[in-house]
């Protein structure tokens, strides 16, 4: 009898930190999604919110640093004990949390942390990343839309393709040199001879056959430090033959060919965890965006996979579903997902239907107003 007193204690206990966790992460998760607040303003209330995820909240404490700026309460205290995580953006360490408790502290078998606290601090750390990088991806589309203000709509200089490569040129410098290679392929089938010389001061020392436009990654000349010449060169012959519209299209296209390739890559493999899916779909939302592939076979069979990891890999329901969803639908999944670290689960069956029921209401309000107003539960 005592055994299972002791025992319903443990878990009751273990319940408890349980729900202390997800509780924090809820807290986390509504602060970062909040966009009328600052990233000054958003570390500044999650230092007060993390510690309450932690076994001993009312003896620890939590600071976030960030380019070289230190956020924490007034009472912060630092000690001995603690633990951190860093801020990743770009895989380049940006910052960090860090999470002290009081030298009072009773130390338990494994440490002053349970192994539960070093996966929280560890998905706090990737949720504040992801955020960051999508502020930095909505500054960049800020500061263009400012410049073609500013700027002639007509010249050259100011076309719509010039957000993609400087969005490139911050963020995934190996993708840009592979598209200006592309872009210079492509226009080398199309007779252009400063095209060609190019591919061949950069190429592998070879000439290029120019009959295929499909060339699929840089050769081993292409270094990442060349990125700058290549594509500056590779993007001001194209300007010169080819409209904005058409580098911008085609750019785009290649792009979500590109992107879609690699989530495509991450969905198919069997031992995927959700942590990595839901990376996959940040990097390809930080660039692709709310742009559609229009009409592309790939977006569909996107739709169908992310539905079968989210929702249900019941044939029926895929089935009926599918029409009303977009890639970009997924993206409300993601932003308030809270999953364990390994996880590999779906989001549920209430969850799947409600979510469903609401595109499936959405597709049909765009016909009927009354449908359009139905309110749908945030949580």
């Amino acid at each position: 009898m005592h055994n299972r007193e002791t025992n319903n204690e443990y878990l009751i206990g273990e319940l408890k930190e349980r729900a202390k966790e997800l509780n924090c992460l809820y807290q986390v998760n509504e602060i970062l999604n909040n966009h009328r607040l600052s990233l000054a303003e958003i570390f500044k209330k999650l230092v007060k919110v993390i510690p309450s995820g932690w076994q001993f909240s009312d003896s620890c404490k939590a600071r976030i640093i960030y380019e070289e700026q230190s956020f924490q309460e007034d009472d912060f205290f630092s000690s001995r004990i603690y633990q951190s995580s860093d801020i990743k953006v770009n895989g380049e360490k940006a910052g960090q949390i860090e999470v002290y408790y009081s030298s009072d502290v009773i130390r338990g078998k494994n440490g002053y942390f349970l192994d539960k606290e070093e996966k929280l601090i560890s998905t706090i750390a990737e949720r504040i990343s992801q955020t960051i990088l999508h502020r930095q991806m909505e500054e960049v589309f800020q500061d263009w839309d400012n410049s073609n203000i500013k700027s002639d709509p007509e010249s050259s200089s100011y076309g719509e393709w010039k957000i993609i490569v400087d969005l490139l040129q911050k963020n995934d410098k190996m993708m840009l040199l592979h598209l200006s290679r592309k872009m210079l392929s492509f226009l080398s089938t199309r007779g252009v001879e400063e095209a060609k010389k190019v591919l061949w001061d950069f190429g592998s020392g070879v000439k290029t056959s120019f009959e295929n436009t499909e060339i699929n990654r840089p050769t081993a000349k292409f270094l990442i430090n060349d990125y700058k010449s290549i594509s500056y060169q590779a993007f001001e012959i194209a300007s010169s033959y080819l409209s904005d519209n058409e580098i911008a299209l085609r750019l785009t296209k290649w792009l979500q060919e590109e992107k879609a390739c690699s989530l495509i890559s991450t969905i198919d493999r069997p031992d995927t965890s959700v942590r990595e899916i839901i990376n996959a779909i940040t990097r390809y939302r930080n660039i692709i965006g709310d742009s559609s592939m229009l009409y592309s076979p790939t977006e569909h069979w996107l739709i169908v996979a992310l539905i079968r990891v989210f929702l249900s890999d019941k044939l029926e329901f895929i089935n009926k579903t599918r029409q009303y969803f977009e890639i970009k639908d997924f993206y409300y999944i993601i932003d308030r997902l809270i999953y364990p670290r390994e996880s590999h689960g779906k989001i549920g069956g209430k969850a799947a239907g409600l979510f469903s029921a609401h595109k499936i209401l959405q597709k049909a309000g765009e016909n009927n107003p009354e449908l359009a107003s139905i309110k749908v539960p945030k949580t």
